[in-house]
């Protein structure tokens, strides 16, 4: 009896210390779903929503924070608790708009980051501009001070100049559109930031756009600095001809769209030279289609007034075929079918 007793216990203690012989629970539950995946990253976008909310004196409805606070001390969610998130998440993103979950978190969670650099702003492709900002500050002081940027060189451009004279004149303008590049790009990012309206989708427009605002402060200010500063070219050594070409090349950077609308304005017009003014071509077609449509308006006329005295003539004779008549005049005019 004791053997028989002492076999069960060594049985059950073995069970124990092999929990696959037993039968598993499921790892599935169809009321409750484990916090994490797509809920823990809603539940993260509703708290910092939330915190963003309140710490900009927003209106947040207390019925809001406290069912938030509710659901977000749960361990698992129940189907209810997500739909309830939702509408808590639809309900924040109307209260700090303009601002997007997308920003709030991003900019939350860089500022909680060990970055050496966050110092320069609050995401990274601010800090990246400012690097570079700058890199083409401290390239425009150090190329400045060397003998051969002085205003002769500047104003005999690059055409005008040869080996490295020709390179460091170069690199002197690019830095200027450069620093300006760089200025618009800060100034646009810095209102996004602060908004909260940053999107990392569109880091590629910032630097194309320096790019393009380098290439145009370049070229407007080799190509048109002789037309807007003639005096540089006459041998005048005023300060305004002196500064010409790098403030021709800042302004280019800054605005590098004023650049592209001055190319196709030279575009349209040397294609008005061979097509002809555009806007006399339109004025003639719109003449000729009011002369067409004015003729076509007489003709009308004409036909109603004639269909007018014949029915004019069967009312003394005949008036039901006068009446016929107005009736098959007027299905005429209407485009009617006679049935």
């Amino acid at each position: 009896m004791i053997d028989a007793t002492e076999n069960t216990l060594v049985t059950i203690n073995n069970k124990a210390k092999n929990p696959t012989d037993q039968q598993s629970p499921s790892p599935v539950n169809d009321k409750k779903i484990k916090n994490n995946g797509r809920c823990s990253q809603l539940t993260n976008e509703c708290e910092l929503m939330c915190e963003y909310a309140l710490t900009n004196g927003l209106e947040v409805p207390p019925q809001l924070i406290k069912n938030l606070y509710v659901i977000t001390n749960e361990t698992n969610y129940s189907r209810e608790d997500i739909g309830e998130l939702a509408i808590i998440h639809q309900q924040l993103n109307r209260i700090i708009a303009p601002a997007t979950p997308q920003s709030v978190v991003l900019i939350r969670t860089e500022k909680k980051s060990a970055n050496v650099l966050r110092f320069l702003g609050a995401v990274p492709i601010v800090r990246h501009i400012m690097v570079t900002s700058l890199f083409f500050l401290l390239a425009f002081i150090t190329i400045g001070q060397m003998k051969i940027i002085n205003e002769t060189n500047l104003n005999n451009g690059i055409l005008g100049s040869s080996s490295w004279t020709a390179v460091a004149i170069l690199s002197y303008l690019i830095c200027c559109a450069g620093l300006g590049a760089c200025f618009t790009s800060l100034h646009s990012l810095n209102n996004f930031v602060s908004k909260a309206t940053y999107d990392p989708r569109y880091d590629s427009t910032y630097w194309a756009s320096i790019l393009l605002g380098v290439i145009a402060g370049v070229f407007i200010s080799e190509l048109l600095f002789n037309m807007l500063f003639p005096e540089a070219v006459a041998g005048d050594t005023t300060a305004t001809a002196d500064m010409g070409k790098p403030a021709l090349a800042l302004l280019g950077g800054f605005s590098a769209n004023m650049v592209y609308k001055i190319l196709q304005r030279l575009v349209e017009s040397a294609e008005s030279l061979v097509k002809g003014d555009q806007s006399a071509i339109n004025q003639a077609n719109q003449t000729a289609q009011v002369s067409e449509l004015k003729s076509l308006k007489k003709e009308m006329s004409m036909d109603v007034a004639s269909q007018l005295i014949k029915v004019e003539k069967l009312l003394e004779s005949d008036p039901n075929a006068a009446g016929q008549e107005v009736r098959s005049a007027i299905e005429s005019l209407l485009g009617a079918k006679k049935y």
